[in-house]
């Protein structure tokens, strides 16, 4: 009786997973993935347990400890900066080894296998382990050597002369203990469970996407929450930019000191070797100290980096406290902003022009486009030099949405200019110059906007729109004004931003402009594909390489932005598909993603000519590109319900760029340049390494 019960359970199940769409659907769909989930757990991430369990036992295991001295029972100390343990004369087939190895002078130990059996008579030697501080897992290494083996050699490398270091024991194929991680088995739930709501025929496209429903309002504050906490925890997964030993990290805090002090120079003075140097921004012939990555002019050092963030961040806080504002924290208050403006923007393009869009095709761009326009990779690494992109980015996000919000309908459908919102959004544009003057060409989307207002509908710059013309205008002329005014007395000229002066890897005063770098730029940040292994993080960073005959500044690379988002590729398709458009409606969607598509090609030349191919220059351009490819997922849907064709296939091709964005964005946190997670945080690195390659 009882197996007939358990059958007509899962019957009913089955049942309720293949009907319609209900709250009781889902929470079968949750029951089956948690049992799914626990299966896995246990016998899939817990293979080498299981498979252990076949390991004929070798007992009695005898070793011997080279280049190290033992100081009492299992304790060493360590002669040579590596420590070998020798076995000899085994003669078993090996299946894996335990080196029962503790140290509390680091995270981590490499640990490297070299064997002499059947197959090798001169040895074979296998690649570095490591093992790592409270994860026993990480003790027991699998082996699969050819035949029986006959002697082992385990090298333990990167220790300290005379460091202390305790050696359990160490045993041949023994039996791997269970791995339990909760935390491992709740992300599996969470991913499935994703997945699932996320699938075509989910609810969450049945509903056109409406913030006054209550459930969708959660739903996106709900999201909007969980983003920035995840922004947050990554701005503390490397501790070290809470308090970074470099010292022009602290440019920011010292340019609050100046202007505290009355000047706009830096209160360090140049060595005087620096000032006798005839080219002092050749770096082949600076031998001896200075400000690196400041810029040098007439004798005074200065920060070429804009200088809003001083004055909405710094300059306050040093005034209020007395103390310095951490960068960190600058850079996660930027990138929460920017996630909670993507939301926002996105909301406005909506309602304005595409008011069908379902829910569903809403969160899933909001998502794509919060994650990957750099937020993670700014957040990961909130040192100084994300800060003027992050913040820039920001405004000019929530620039572009005020804009969107100051043109409405009233109910008779006369268009009305809201000069408010109209201020409001030529602020946010104009501190861009203050912080990333690049960003400022986004300032071309409100002559987009406001095209018609001007030229046809003369609610701007006419006699009757004076109010609204000034609420557009004066915040341009004001910050203009003041940033030409800061140029002008550093630079001498308020076109100069000063950084032609950095004292940097390379002289920028001769930098020029060359064509030929373009092509390179414009491969690397948007067509190289990204380098796939099988090993941890599996994404691995490319070498950028060139024949380009002069200096390219570079560092490796993630890969181009067309494969890490692919969503990308569907902006750039909609620049051919004007049809998505019905002929008397608005063609300002469908210019804003064509001027979107140019910007961000213009500022990848910009970036490449007067920079370089650097990592960090991706957030530059890449939320242009996902602008470009939001409008073009709500035309594509517009034009398919339009035409009432099924949308099947276009979710599913949506749900693919979400999913690969996803898992490219989500490993490429484990990557970068120095200080990389694996450096600045080993502990949370090997942690991951080991909770996700179970089969390591």
């Amino acid at each position: 009786m009882k197996g007939n019960k358990f059958f007509k359970v899962l019957k009913d199940a089955a049942q309720t997973l293949k009907g319609e769409e209900s709250k009781k659907k889902y929470i079968t769909a949750f029951c089956a993935f948690l049992i799914f989930s626990l299966l896995l757990e246990l016998f899939v991430f817990n293979f080498r347990a299981v498979e252990s369990l076949f390991f004929g036992r070798i007992e009695n295991t005898v070793y011997t400890v080279e280049n190290a001295s033992e100081i009492s029972d299992g304790k060493y100390r360590a002669n040579s900066e590596t420590v070998e343990i020798r076995i000899n004369d085994i003669n078993a087939v090996l299946k894996n080894v335990y080196v029962g190895l503790e140290r509390d002078s680091a995270a981590y130990t490499k640990v490297g296998l070299w064997a002499k059996d059947e197959a090798n008579f001169n040895g074979i030697s296998a690649p570095e382990r490591e093992i790592v501080d409270g994860l026993k897992q990480t003790k027991y290494i699998k082996t699969n050597f050819g035949g029986k083996t006959e002697d082992l050699r385990i090298s333990l490398s990167e220790l300290t002369a005379g460091e202390e270091f305790i050696l359990n024991d160490v045993k041949l194929n023994v039996h791997v203990p269970v791995c339990f991680s909760v935390l491992r088995l709740l992300f599996v739930l969470g991913v499935i469970m994703l997945l699932y709501v996320i699938r075509p025929k989910s609810f969450i496209y049945k509903y056109k996407f409406d913030l006054n429903v209550k459930w969708q309002k959660i739903a996106v504050m709900l999201f909007a929450v969980v983003q920035i906490v995840f922004i947050l925890g990554l701005c503390n997964i490397s501790t070290i930019f809470h308090n970074p030993p470099y010292l022009h990290h602290a440019q920011y805090q010292e340019l609050a000191d100046a202007f505290l002090d009355g000047h706009t120079y830096l209160s360090e003075e140049p060595p005087q070797q620096l000032m006798d140097i005839e080219n002092p921004f050749d770096p082949s012939l600076r031998n001896f100290y200075f400000a690196w990555d400041h810029a040098y002019h007439d004798g005074k050092y200065y920060v070429y980096f804009g200088a809003v963030p001083v004055i909405v961040f710094y300059l306050p806080y040093r005034l209020i406290t007395g103390l310095d504002f951490p960068n960190y924290l600058t850079v996660f208050i930027n990138c929460a902003l920017m996630c909670i403006a993507v939301l926002m923007l996105l909301y406005e393009i909506i309602k304005k022009w595409f008011k069908n869009t379902p829910f569903g095709i809403y969160m899933l761009t909001s998502i794509i486009m919060c994650d990957t326009c750099g937020i993670i990779y700014m957040a990961k690494r909130p040192d100084f030099y994300s800060i003027p992109i992050a913040m820039a980015i920001m405004l000019a996000i929530f620039g572009l949405t005020f804009w969107l919000k100051a043109e409405i309908i009233d109910e008779t459908g006369k268009k009305h200019i809201k000069g408010g919102w109209l201020a409001g959004g030529s602020i946010c544009m104009a501190l861009t110059s203050g912080c990333r003057p690049q960003i400022l060409l986004a300032t071309f989307f409100g002559v987009i906007l406001f095209w018609n207002a001007v030229f046809k509908e003369r609610t701007l710059f006419s006699k009757k729109s004076v109010k609204n013309t000034i609420a557009i205008c004066l915040p341009y002329v004001i910050i203009g004004a003041a940033v030409m005014l800061y140029n002008y007395v550093r630079f001498d000229s308020p076109f100069d931003f000063g950084a032609n002066y950095n004292l940097t890897s390379n002289d920028m005063t001769h930098r020029g402009i060359h064509m030929d770098r373009n092509l390179t730029g414009l491969f690397y940040y948007l067509f190289q594909l990204p380098q796939i292994t099988n090993i941890f993080p599996y994404v691995q960073m490319i070498n950028v390489t060139s024949l380009y005959q002069g200096l390219t500044l570079s560092e490796q690379m993630m890969g181009g932005l067309l494969w890490l988002s692919p969503i990308t590729l569907l902006g750039i398709r909609g620049l051919w598909k004007r049809n998505w458009y019905e002929k008397e409606s608005d063609k300002r969607p469908y210019i804003i993603m064509a001027a979107a598509v140019v910007l961000g090609v213009f500022i990848i030349l910009t970036d490449s000519q007067v920079s370089g191919i650097l990592s960090r220059y991706y957030s530059d351009f890449s939320w242009l590109f996902l602008l470009a490819a939001a409008i073009a997922v709500f035309s594509e849907y517009a034009s398919i319900k339009r035409n009432n064709c099924s949308e099947n296939t276009f979710i599913k091709i949506l749900v693919t760029c979400f999913i690969i964005s996803i898992i490219f964005y989500g490993f490429n946190i484990f990557n970068d340049v120095g200080p990389s997670v694996i450096e600045s945080n080993p502990e949370f690195y090997y942690k991951a390494k080991y909770l996700i390659g179970f089969l390591v």
